[in-house]
């Protein structure tokens, strides 16, 4: 049965590297399996986005509580406590993330590399631009969420669709849910008499 198990894992999928049968290293390529099943359980959406003040709002009022109201935390490399290079910190917290959201507006040369780092390790990469910016040939062919500075609100649920439809219910809100349901319990049992404790969840 061993046996059989390696097979696969060394002949079909590649994962597994051996030169005598005996002793085995993982393979470049599963090293990219195994880093990118790594990062998708993580409850972090890194987004990658120019930082003009001419875009803040479109991190405040659309992808960072977009993000949060799908379940994962939002990340902005401007808002993490680092200190060590911003170029390392941002590979880092790709790598913890579990998909990137990258909005091309102004056609920041940083968020074409951080969208393609993320797509070598097999994060989902969630697009966005401004409407009327232009996107490069490589990008053009993906779905892209296109965005007008007068309409917000109407973006950040369509965001937040386009992330509960590639990456499903995330695992914060699932937590939250169970929490709710806890305290809902509590509440049932305080009210026929039996002492509870306060719920943490407003």
């Amino acid at each position: 049965m061993l046996f059989m198990v390696m097979e696969v894992l060394c002949n079909e999928l590649e994962h597994l590297v051996s030169e005598d049968n005996r002793s085995y290293q993982v393979s470049p390529k599963g090293l990219l399996y195994l880093e990118g099943r790594r990062s998708q359980a993580s409850a972090i959406g890194f987004c990658a986005m120019w930082f003009s003040p001419e875009v803040q709002s479109l991190w405040s009022d659309v992808i960072e509580p977009a993000i949060r109201a799908s379940g994962y935390e939002p990340l902005r490399i401007d808002s993490k406590q680092h200190n060590g290079k911003i170029d390392d910190e941002i590979m880092a917290s790709i790598r913890a993330a579990g998909f990137v959201v990258s909005d091309f507006t102004g056609n920041r040369g940083g968020v074409y590399y951080e969208a393609g780092f993320a797509h070598g390790l097999g994060l989902p990469v969630i697009f966005m631009c401004r409407e009327g910016d232009d996107l490069h040939f490589d990008v053009r062919q993906y779905n892209c969420t296109f965005w007008t500075p007068d309409k917000l609100q109407d973006t950040q649920e369509r965001l937040k669709n386009r992330i509960l439809a590639t990456l499903g219910q995330g695992p914060l809100q699932l937590q939250s849910l169970g929490l709710r349901q806890s305290c809902a319990r509590r509440w049932q049992s305080s009210s026929s008499g039996i002492a509870s404790m306060p719920c943490p969840i407003g």
